[in-house]
């Protein structure tokens, strides 16, 4: 690894598998199971496959990915995953006393690991640290004592010698052997002082400093009146073996006749001192360990506006708190926007969100009943197969992709909030956690005249997420001397890939660089931010950004009550009124009978003719019926479907399906789009006419349907219309407001 950027891309790799083993909650024996993979691919890497793939590390495999196989990078990375191994396990011995590395199926891999690599002492700094951090010292020493996880590793024994409550028994055990110790060597020093021995039996007899120097054994030398005596009274009974003898001429310089001290005893109790005091010196030793353990400062690998990482595998820099205390404005600005920051990381999924209302909101309205939608589940409605009938391959793709990241988005607020939206100074608990298996149609849809009065979820998200944003941009604005955009933006042009998307995702992209500048920011030495540097840092990188945008308030601009489908309605057909819709013989509700009689009429009449649905592929021409025809209107999908009864009532009087020709190749034949509009055709131009001309006699059927379909949900916007009016605004109204929108 020597080169100069060595240290800098170790600290970013080992970071950010630190963040992921985090965030995504991964366990140790997952850990493991990715070092054993990218250890495994090293392995299988020969001199020849290593100088192939260091040619090709930089370049993009066939998966799209880029493969580090060989290089040195790779090597980084199984280093940094062995650190984040070692870190999951200790933070799991922590938190549950148990890791899965240390007792799953390659329970024996991990331990094997951790006793090599254990042999080195910063390994077991880093290792106990983490515990100590986590845990606490009583905590790790339950775990290195009998029972525990960590009860049986060798290099665990040294620990458990340190265990603070250990520290009073070996102390009171080195105290009592030393007592014992002194108080044998203090008697026997005594015996030596005072007692000598017999020159015959050699047992011990008191000598006075004052004596005449002649000697009996076991009795005083002079008796008492010629009888034997013991200090200086008679007795009968005689003791040591009588033996007299001059002490000044035979003992005073014969040092073998001194008294002998016990040497096997003495040893005894000095070995057991010395044993005592090299477990209290093993004690010590062990017990500087611990210290060193919870005194061991980790580099920091993250740096947070809050603590929100206290309890991370690893620790972070926390900029509030080292922040200086103070009640200068720009301090207190600085602090305001950097706690504001945080908020907005699900802001880069707000135009996914809005996209998403508005797509169900247009797609559904007049089409479903409030019961319907709150019985269908979102999950069902964006299904691959049932998009991919309706909008095509190209459309439903980009939808199941919209989808995806919603659920993500969703789902990512709900955990970080508790599942809990604010709306003004009212809080709104959302019924479920996962968006994507619990969420119903009606979850998402505006029901009711006030966002909290129903189930409005999605709205009230999207509400929430443009308050954070344009409260952290006027902090923003205040921060950079007021420099900001008055010109609002409408949340309606917030969809992805527009330039007003770019600008929101702009100010999240600030975010993570106002994250970055924090790190740079961080002085090693001092241990500490140097906050008037980050300060002006800040304050270049807003001017860099460009004009700060608001975004207008999506209670107006934005949210719309979804029109539900009515069982009972009033309809007006002429001067005929009716409390009840029309349904058709396939289940399609409309609201005009002559609408119904319409469509009966025709598709009776195809199927009377013999044209039939090819069923081995249905709907294949849907899509492309939607595309060239998504522009008529009630009155244009009315004479189309009166055109093909026309056609269909010319054809009754012929063999025509016992011919060779198809259905569209006779409307050819029919003329123009002049001569098709007076047959009663809808004015078409020339894509929706090379369009019917390549209709088949199988696509008929699914033709007619198509046009059902239509007219049944259109006919809901002109319900409470006069029959003569085929639009619901005035012809001037309508250019007005289309010159509007395109200006």
């Amino acid at each position: 690894f020597n080169c100069p950027l060595a240290d800098v891309v170790y600290d970013v790799i080992l970071g950010l598998l630190v963040e992921r083993v985090e965030r995504g909650c991964f366990s140790s024996d997952q850990v493991l199971l990715v070092l054993r993979q990218s250890i495994q691919r090293e392995r299988a890497v020969t001199q020849q496959n290593q100088i192939r793939e260091s040619r090709q590390a930089l370049q993009p495999s066939p998966e799209g990915t880029v493969s580090f196989v060989g290089s040195w990078l790779a090597a980084v990375e199984a280093d940094a995953l062995l650190v984040c191994l070692v870190g999951k396990i200790a933070e799991e011995l922590a938190r549950a006393s148990q890791s899965p590395a240390l007792c799953g199926i390659d329970s024996g891999i991990a331990t094997c690991s951790l006793n090599n690599i254990m042999k080195i002492a910063k390994w077991q700094d880093l290792f106990f640290s983490v515990i100590l951090r986590l845990g606490g010292e009583a905590h790790l020493a339950s775990l290195l004592g009998n029972g525990g996880a960590l009860n049986t590793f060798v290099w665990c024994r040294q620990w458990k010698q340190g265990i603070a409550s250990l520290e009073p028994i070996i102390v009171d055990e080195l105290n009592d052997a030393r007592t014992r110790r002194d108080q044998a060597e203090q008697d026997m020093h005594q015996l030596d002082r005072q007692y000598r021995t017999c020159p015959r039996c050699r047992g011990l007899f008191g000598v006075d400093q004052q004596n005449c120097g002649q000697f009996t054994c076991g009795r005083d030398a002079h008796g008492v009146g010629g009888a034997p005596a013991i200090g200086g009274r008679p007795v009968r009974e005689t003791f040591g073996c009588g033996h007299s003898f001059d002490f000044n001429t035979s003992l005073r310089y014969d040092q073998s006749y001194r008294y002998q001290e016990d040497q096997e005893a003495l040893r005894q109790l000095r070995n057991d001192f010395t044993i005592k005091q090299n477990a209290f010196e093993e004690f010590n030793n062990s017990a500087a360990l611990w210290r060193n353990a919870a005194q061991f400062v980790a580099p920091y690998l993250s740096f947070h506006v809050q603590n929100e990482e206290v309890n991370g595998l690893f620790p972070s820099a926390n900029i509030i708190y080292f922040m200086p205390e103070g009640d200068h404005p720009v301090t207190k600005l600085l602090i305001n926007v950097l706690l504001q920051s945080p908020k907005l990381e699900h802001l880069h999924y707000l135009p996914d969100m809005i996209e998403l209302y508005i797509f169900l909101h247009k797609t559904f309205r007049h089409l479903v009943t409030i019961e319907e939608a709150m019985g269908v589940r979102l999950k069902d409605i964006m299904d691959e197969d049932l998009l991919a009938e309706r909008f095509g391959s190209i459309d439903s793709g980009f939808l199941l992709h919209l989808w995806a990241r919603v659920v993500e988005g969703i789902n990512a607020f709900l955990s970080t909030n508790d599942s809990v939206i604010v709306w003004d100074c009212e809080q709104v608990k959302v019924p479920f956690d996962n968006f994507e298996e619990e969420a119903t149609l009606i979850s998402i849809l505006s029901e009711t005249e006030h966002p909290t009065g129903g189930h409005d979820y999605l709205f009230l998200i999207i509400n929430e997420l443009i308050s954070r944003y344009n409260s952290f941009i006027t902090t923003m604005a205040n921060f950079s001397n007021g420099d900001h955009n008055s010109t609002e933006l409408n949340p309606r042009t917030l969809v992805r890939s527009t330039k007003q998307s770019h600008l929101v995702n702009g100010i999240f992209s600030s975010q993570s660089v106002i994250r970055n500048l924090i790190e740079c920011y961080w002085v090693k030495e001092r241990n500490n931010f140097n906050a008037e540097g980050l300060t002006n840092a800040i304050r270049q990188d807003i001017a860099i950004i460009g004009g700060l945008q608001l975004i207008k308030s999506p209670s107006s601009f934005l949210r719309e009550r979804f029109p539900f489908r009515q069982i009972h309605m009033n309809v007006e057909v002429g001067n005929i009124s009716s409390n009840e819709c029309y349904c058709s013989s396939d289940r399609l509700y409309f609201a005009r009978n002559e609408d119904l009689c319409l469509y009966e009429e025709v598709k009776e009449n195809a199927e009377n003719s013999g044209f039939a649905q090819d069923t081995t592929n249905p709907q294949k021409i849907r899509h492309a019926m939607f595309v060239t025809f998504h522009t008529f209107l009630h009155d244009e999908w009315t004479s189309l479907l009166g055109g093909l009864r026309n056609m269909l009532s010319r054809l009754q009087q012929c063999d025509f399906l016992h011919g060779e020709a198809n259905f569209g190749q006779v409307i050819m034949n029919s003329g123009d789009s002049s001569t098709l509009q007076a047959a009663g055709f809808p004015q078409m131009d020339d894509a929706q006419v090379i369009f019917l001309n390549a209709i088949t006699n199988h696509d008929l059927i699914e033709l007619i349907g198509i046009c059902g379909e239509q007219l049944s949900s259109e006919s809901y916007r002109f319900s409470n219309l006069p029959s003569r009016l085929t639009e619901p605004l005035p012809i001037a109204v309508k250019t007005s407001l289309q010159a509007g929108i395109e200006r």
